[in-house]
């Protein structure tokens, strides 16, 4: 597993940084932001949107290690 980690970490770090970075700071001073959090629970997409995401890349990767094994067509 260890082994796992490092080859992530070292994927990671071949990858540019966020450009998003800079602007995240701006953001979280804006007074507006925790009103239209109120209207539009963003936080809440986000996180439906990521298991919406797992669940769908659980399933491709499922059916490709199906069609692997033949067992689908």
């Amino acid at each position: 597993m260890e082994i796992v980690g490092k080859f992530l970490n070292l994927i990671l770090s071949v990858l540019p940084g966020s450009p998003f970075r800079q602007f995240i700071p701006a953001i979280a001073e804006n007074k507006y932001i925790g009103w239209l959090n109120f209207f539009v629970p963003i936080s809440e997409f986000i996180t439906i949107g990521l298991a919406w995401l797992g669940a769908i890349g659980i399933f491709y990767l499922w059916q490709i290690i199906l069609r692997w094994i033949r067992a689908i067509e």
